[in-house]
C-alpha cells in the first residue's frame, strides 16, 4: 500500500476492502467488525456523490467509472486526513473494475488487468474480503430492505449474467499468486457469527486490533 500519498506527509490508513454483490451482507459485516474492533467504516461512493451517482449510474460509461474511483479515493483521503490508522471500506477498486469491465464487454482477466487498472492508482488494500451468497438469499435480503435504503430498488439485482461475471472476476482475484491478500466468505446463511469469527481470526485484522477483540461475543448476529 502507498504511504504518504497526499501532501504534508499524510499517511494512508491500513485498508480492509469488502467486495460483494448487493445483498451479500457488506453493510452488516463491516458494521459488526467496526463495532468489534473500533476500526471506522465507510461505504463508497459517499453521500457527497448522491446526485452525481444518480445522474451517471445508468450511463455505464467512463464518467461513471471515474466517479466511483473518485469516491474510493475520497474515502481513503478523508480517513487519512482525520488521522485514522485503519479503515473498513464497503466497496473499493474491485467493484468498480468489474462493473466497468462488464459494461465494456471485457473478459474477466481484461477487467482486472491492464495499465488502467485502478489498483495501480488507488492505495492497495491490506486485505480484500470477497462476500458471496446464493442468489435466492441475496434477493430475499434486497426485497426486505426498508423504503429509503439506497439499495431498496430493482437496480439492486443486476441479473444472473452479471452475477456469473462477478464470480469469475472474484475467482481470478483470489487465485492471484502475487496479489493482495484475499479472504473469501460465504454469507448465504443469515447467521453472521461464522464469517465474523473468521474475520476476527485473520492475521491482518488481528494485526490491526491486537488482543482487544478477544472477548467478543458473536452469537445471534444477523445480516
Amino acid at each position: 500500500m502507498t504511504a504518504d500519498l497526499w501532501p504534508g506527509g499524510v499517511r494512508t490508513p491500513r485498508l480492509i476492502a469488502f467486495e460483494g454483490l448487493d445483498g451479500t451482507g457488506k453493510t452488516r459485516l463491516t458494521t459488526l467488525l467496526s463495532e468489534a474492533t473500533g476500526i471506522p467504516r465507510t461505504a463508497t461512493p459517499g453521500p457527497d456523490y448522491d446526485a452525481l451517482r444518480s445522474a451517471l449510474h445508468t450511463a455505464g460509461g467512463l464518467a461513471s467509472y471515474l466517479m466511483y474511483l473518485s469516491g474510493c479515493a475520497q474515502a481513503v483521503e478523508s480517513a487519512a486526513r482525520a488521522g485514522e490508522p485503519a479503515l473498513l471500506v464497503d466497496r473499493y477498486w474491485f467493484s468498480s473494475a468489474v462493473q466497468h469491465g462488464w459494461n465494456l464487454g471485457l473478459r474477466p482477466d481484461q477487467a482486472l488487468g491492464g495499465t488502467d487498472n485502478p489498483r495501480l492508482l488507488l492505495p492497495r488494500p491490506d486485505l480484500t474480503v470477497l462476500l458471496t451468497s446464493d442468489r435466492p438469499a441475496r434477493l430475499r435480503r434486497l426485497g426486505g430492505r426498508p423504503d429509503g435504503s439506497p439499495h431498496a430498488r430493482p437496480l439492486g439485482d443486476s441479473g444472473p449474467g452479471y452475477e456469473r461475471y462477478w464470480l469469475s472476476c472474484a475467482e481470478l482475484l483470489a487465485a492471484e499468486p502475487t496479489g493482495d491478500p484475499v479472504l473469501s466468505l460465504d454469507t448465504t446463511s443469515d447467521d453472521c457469527a461464522p464469517p465474523l469469527a473468521r474475520l476476527l481470526a485473520h492475521p491482518v485484522v488481528r494485526g490491526l486490533t491486537g488482543p482487544a477483540t478477544g472477548g467478543l461475543t458473536t452469537e445471534g448476529t444477523q445480516p
